[in-house]
């Protein structure tokens, strides 16, 4: 398009430097040829702004409520994970104290025990604090293998949500095709 603009300005030109032999000026710049192109540009960027402008902005306003929504649901996850935390950190501290009342107890009963079965109290308080220990072991590893499965689960959730919230169908098939190329180069 700019080759025929160039070409046609070029044709002025020579019309121009004949004239200019004729007492026109030359060298100079062709002021009207500059006004009527100063004049299409401002009226195409008018045209451009009127049609434009509320697409653009309706379109900013919404990615912004978008992202005003997705920091909310954050915040709210997060309070809940806090809230969460704080529970399971409470059951945690009281395991503590029924361990340690566990212990206390196992002591008591084997201090309490007559002096003819000393020595087989000895053996079962001994046999009861390793049971115990090893129940509050299991309990424990229990506990923690269940926080650490509600931490990804609530995880994976999180990840879920926010990737179908931003994931759109092309972007879809451009990382299926990725990961499809990235198998079929590691098959190779």
């Amino acid at each position: 398009m700019w080759w025929l603009i160039d070409s046609a300005s070029a044709g002025e030109h020579e019309g121009a430097h004949e004239g200019a032999s004729e007492g026109g000026h030359e060298g100079g710049i062709p002021v009207e040829e500059l006004a009527v192109q100063f004049g299409s540009l401002l009226i195409f960027l008018m045209v451009l702004i009127a049609v434009a402008r509320r697409p653009v902005l309706d379109a900013l306003r919404g990615r912004a409520q978008d992202i005003r929504k997705a920091i909310d649901e954050a915040e709210h996850l997060k309070k809940d994970a806090a809230a969460r935390y704080a529970e399971i950190d409470t059951k945690l501290s009281m395991l503590d104290r029924q361990i340690a009342d566990m212990k206390a107890k196992a002591s008591a009963e084997a201090d309490g025990e007559a002096a003819r079965l000393r020595e087989k109290a000895a053996i079962d308080a001994s046999h009861i604090e390793n049971v115990a220990t090893r129940t509050i072991r299991e309990e424990m590893e229990r506990a923690r293998q269940s926080l650490r499965a509600e931490a990804v689960r609530l995880s994976v959730n999180l990840a879920r949500d926010k990737v179908t919230e931003h994931l759109n169908m092309d972007d879809q098939r451009r990382l299926a095709r990725e990961f499809l190329t990235t198998i079929e180069k590691e098959v190779q």
